[in-house]
């Protein structure tokens, strides 16, 4: 049998890489594992809904790491893009104006032969 096992060490396999969170009902004062899927028929739902807080905030303090590897534009380069992106949209709208006058015009003519 051969084992397989992942080249990062920090990654964790079949044993969590997290320490098993606990949550204490007020009511009760039991505690409940985070971790632990809740069994029965709705447990996927129940695990997903019990697990969501830890979930977001692990999701948004990635978020934040990534944003802080992005290098922003200057306000010079947004400008200049912006300035660019405005001339293209003209130049088009310009182009395209004349290929449907012209396309009109072809199609009138056609349909004036027609005898429509």
């Amino acid at each position: 049998m051969v084992e397989h096992r992942s080249p990062k060490s920090v990654v964790g396999g079949s044993s969590p890489s997290w320490p098993a969170s606990l949550l204490v009902m007020k009511d009760t004062g039991k505690k409940r594992n985070l971790n632990k899927a809740p069994s029965g028929k709705n447990a996927g739902f129940l695990n997903k809904i019990i697990t969501f807080p830890r979930r977001a905030g692990e999701f948004l303090r990635e978020v934040r790491a990534e944003l802080k590897k992005v290098t922003w534009p200057t306000s010079k380069e947004v400008v200049g893009t912006t300035i660019v992106v405005l001339i293209l949209v003209v130049f088009f709208s310009i182009y395209l104006y004349i290929w449907d006058v012209i396309f009109a015009w072809i199609i009138e003519g056609i349909r004036r032969s027609f005898g429509g």
